[in-house]
């Protein structure tokens, strides 16, 4: 099974291969990014209105994949894995619905 190391670097490398790459020193292009992955999520929201699963699942993979891209050409040497580890560490010590609100 791959790591999310070994799938960034894949999507990387087909993105550099179709023309899309993003470079920290650019703020529009992050930004351009940005507003990629805010693009699946309305795409995912679609899809709920349609009450299509298959097609929100879709949607969110598209999301997992474009954020998967960003993190890897912000910091191509980022060990992503380690990362999602730590954070996953750091909520499971979290208070129940931590924040206090509502939704």
């Amino acid at each position: 099974m791959a790591t999310l190391n070994e799938y960034a670097d894949w999507i990387k490398r087909l993105n550099d291969k179709k023309g899309f790459w993003w470079y920290w020193n650019d703020p529009k292009g992050i930004g351009t990014a940005l507003c990629l992955i805010h693009s699946e999520v309305s795409e995912a929201l679609e899809e709920l209105r349609d009450l299509d699963k298959n097609g929100v699942i879709d949607e969110l993979m598209d999301v997992i994949v474009r954020c998967l891209h960003l993190v890897r050409c912000i910091d191509d040497l980022l060990d992503i894995d380690t990362l999602m580890r730590q954070i996953l560490v750091k909520s499971e010590e979290r208070p129940y619905k931590h924040g206090g609100r509502l939704f």
